[in-house]
């Protein structure tokens, strides 16, 4: 299985553009939230895992999905410019 490339250059200006755009109480899954924040997805998952980054809830069971309300994504981003 091949794994996604982050975006980069003009597609994650646009991508973080619509996310932007879109209402917040929205929730966000990992990759998306990383592109919203502008950093990559294991660098969200080491601030989740260290409990230095934004609220996050996960699904039922060991590998749950983890998801972000656009709501808590911009509030950690005020707190932490």
């Amino acid at each position: 299985m091949a794994t996604k490339k982050p975006l980069s250059g003009a597609a994650a200006v646009a991508a973080q553009a619509m996310l932007k755009a879109m209402p917040p109480e929205i929730t966000l899954n990992a990759s998306e939230a990383a592109t919203y924040l502008g950093c990559s997805k294991s660098k969200l998952a080491d601030l989740r895992k260290n409990e230095k980054g934004p609220l996050f809830c996960k699904g039922p069971g060991q590998n749950g999905l983890v998801r972000y309300k656009k709501c808590d994504l911009d509030d950690w981003l005020a707190a932490n410019p």
